[in-house]
């Protein structure tokens, strides 16, 4: 045997690990690794007798976990580490790597003697991820080292603590590890950027449709600038949060037709699909967005009706039109329609909430499959329909007239891309095709 063998048939036969450091990290590792029946040896400058041994004596395991900043590593023993130990860096940085800096772990392993090998690992994963257990299965952990006997041993670890691993290739790969952690929202800029971009565009054209057009004519009209700040801003959220929820819908609607179209589930989507796709979590969550901001300013302006009529000032017997008075009749009570209006809007403003919650990673993973495709699905489709009727019963009188030159109206626009994504999933209702699309993705193949 080799010296490569002997050390993986040590490590993996050892049921014994070594945590230095006694920080946050350090705790929850040590917890997490006792509750996986891991014998944990742990080491402090401190030691208490019964719970805490000297970092000289941790340092002689075989796997060996190093949980204290990078500033403490020039005090440690590290010199007196045997060879065949693998020591886990699990360190982070505060700035980024650069590809021709030399990452914490390849400084780590400069310091340590001949046949001590550094792995890359555990530092995407915080201590509050380490303590609930929800939040750890199944997550995808990267090391990285220049010893595949020992990265093997790390796997093997992670994996009795219920992670799965990826192995990013040798040490240098370290750089790119360290980075991860750092990264800011990386899958959420194109989605954000997507819903600003909308947004913006829904702003100026509810104030192109206020202020170019005034009783269908065109021209400059400057008498409703008041409203840039309040209505122009909650009109547009009304409509971005619409058409943002149908774009959570519209997508899986395509991936449909297409797998019916190609009889298998086994072939990729278009990338243009299979981005949007990728999305639609972040694209329901700016929706959750907009609409608080439409409701909460709802809430703030909304009243009793008052109709009000214009009339000339009585003069001396006459009326002087040129000094025109306002007068205000009695209150209105809300009828049938607008109950039914504000009646959708809040109770499709309460179902996206539940959506919005049980899109959360720490509710989700504590939710069956079958739960949350129910909750994901059918009370998603609930409150497409319930904003729909919000949108559709408050503007009724205007969805199919255009009294605002050729600009759409504030109900005509958001409903054309949820008419579109209701037409086209009536048809995937009908008993064979939905039967038919079940097997698909259930894994049946049909030839053509």
């Amino acid at each position: 045997m080799n010296e490569n063998t002997d050390i993986k048939v040590d490590i993996v036969s050892t049921e014994t690990v070594a945590v230095i450091g006694t920080g946050n990290f350090g705790k929850a590792i040590t917890t997490k690794l006792v509750q996986s029946g891991i014998h944990v040896v742990v080491g402090s400058r401190n030691p208490q007798l019964g719970r805490f041994v000297s970092i000289e004596k941790a340092l002689q395991q075989k796997i060996v976990i190093l949980a204290v900043p990078t500033f403490s590593w020039p005090d440690l023993p590290l010199v007196k580490i045997e060879p065949g130990t693998v020591l886990i860096d699990c360190s982070n940085r505060t700035k980024k790597c650069h590809p021709s800096e030399l990452s914490q772990a390849e400084q780590l392993q400069k310091m340590l003697p001949p046949g001590v090998q550094v792995v890359k690992g555990f530092n995407t994963i915080s201590a509050y991820e380490l303590e609930n257990q929800s939040l750890s299965a199944g997550q995808q952990i990267p090391i990285a080292g220049n010893c595949a006997v020992m990265k093997q041993a790390v796997g093997a670890l992670l994996d009795r603590l219920g992670y799965h691993f990826t192995d990013m290739g040798g040490l240098e790969q370290a750089r790119m590890v360290e980075n991860i952690p750092l990264a800011l929202f990386p899958n959420w800029r194109k989605p954000f950027l997507i819903s600003v971009g909308i947004w913006v565009f829904l702003y100026f054209f509810t104030f192109s449709r206020y202020h170019f057009c005034n009783k269908n004519e065109l021209g400059w009209f400057s008498h409703k600038l008041k409203d840039i700040f309040v209505k122009y801003i909650n009109k547009t959220c009304d409509c971005h949060a619409l058409i943002l929820l149908a774009s959570c819908y519209l997508p899986g609607i395509f991936a449909a037709y297409i797998q019916l179209g190609r009889g298998t589930k086994y072939s990729e989507f278009p990338a243009w699909l299979d981005n949007w796709l990728k999305m639609r979590k972040q694209f329901g969550v700016f929706m959750l967005f907009s609409a608080s901001i439409h409701a909460c300013f709802y809430v703030l302006l909304m009243g009793p009706w008052i109709p009000q009529v214009t009339i000339p000032s009585p003069l001396e017997g006459s009326w002087d039109w040129g000094n025109p008075m306002i007068i205000s009749g009695a209150e209105v009570q809300k009828d049938l329609k607008s109950n039914i209006w504000i009646g959708a809007g809040v109770i499709a403003y309460f179902v996206a909430v539940v959506l919005g919650v049980t899109s959360l990673p720490s509710v989700s993973t504590s939710l069956s499959w079958r739960e949350f495709r129910m909750i994901q699905s059918l009370l998603g489709w609930l409150c497409l329909l319930l904003s729909i009727t919000h949108c559709a019963v408050n503007g009724w009188k205007n969805i199919f007239v255009f009294k605002y030159c050729f600009f759409p109206g504030a109900e005509q626009l958001p409903l054309l891309p949820c008419a579109l994504t209701i037409l086209l999933k009536i048809p995937l209702l009908f008993p064979w095709i939905d039967s038919r699309l079940t097997q698909i993705r259930q894994g049946k193949v049909f030839g053509k």
